[in-house]
């Protein structure tokens, strides 16, 4: 008989699942592996060996024996590193952290490791799980996510050109990589509301912190304060960035403010 092979990480629960009356099927998102699943064997039966079952959105080191023939694979012991309490008892802070956990979701694959990705997600949970704005820290995180996956936003200039300067408002345009200049937006339809291929019109301002957003480390996110209406306009920027990108919605945006 082969011998186990037992591997090791930090992970965050993304989905924990009952199965049966004693045991757990588990989504992690980790360090060292990427997006991984796992079977935890009578994790909630007294007095067994993990100390307890496992919660969403919790940091953990975990062992798991490796599974050639399966994608599932079985968590033999997870040692609870973060528990991320502050996510759990304010509402922003609940709407923001399961935002992040659906972009996480959305750029990760199963069995790659990306520990840039995680090192920022485990960072921004920690933002808010120390009471930060949920806001700035959950547009920020995404517009860190989709540069890192390779889709970044160009937000300070043309995508198309390079001009820098813009008018009154400039062309949002993800299909193109960013914004747009008034000269290179005559190629599209210049409508207001987003169509088919995400393109409306927005303000340089909102720009300028939307750019804001995605150059500040994570720790300083929550010092961004553009007021509700900015807020609001640069939400509406990304969730329609990330509906074309990703191609599908992701419903906890519907509720960040």
């Amino acid at each position: 008989m082969p011998a186990a092979n037992f591997a090791c990480t930090t992970a965050v629960t993304c989905r924990c699942r009952a199965y049966s009356e004693t045991s757990q099927t588990l989504v992690f998102f980790s360090r060292d592996f990427g997006r991984i699943s796992g079977l935890a064997k009578g994790v909630m039966r007294p007095g067994n060996s993990f100390g307890g079952p496992f919660d969403t959105l919790m940091e953990y080191e975990i062992t798991f024996v490796r599974k050639s023939s399966s994608s599932l694979h079985v968590i033999t012991d997870g040692e609870l590193v973060r528990p991320f309490k502050g996510l759990r008892g304010r509402f922003d802070g609940y709407i923001a952290s399961n935002f992040l956990l659906e972009v996480v979701t959305a750029l990760s694959e199963d069995e790659e490791p990306d520990t840039e990705l995680y090192d920022l997600f485990t960072s921004a949970l920690e933002a808010i799980d120390r009471g930060g704005n949920g806001g700035p820290i959950s547009l920020g995180f995404a517009l860190k996510a989709l540069e890192l996956a390779g889709l970044g936003l160009r937000l300070d200039a043309c995508a198309l050109c390079g001009k820098s300067s813009f008018g009154k408002q400039v062309q949002f345009r993800p299909s193109d990589g960013g914004v747009v200049c008034d000269v290179c937006s005559l190629t599209g339809d210049g409508g207001k509301q987003p169509d088919a291929r995400g393109t409306f019109n927005v303000y340089p301002g909102d720009l300028r912190v939307l750019s804001a957003l995605a150059s500040s480390d994570i720790k300083r996110l929550s010092k961004i304060n553009p007021g509700r209406d900015v807020m609001k306009r640069t939400i509406k920027i990304v969730r329609h960035a990330l509906r074309f990108l990703l191609e599908k919605p992701l419903i906890m945006l519907e509720y960040l403010s």
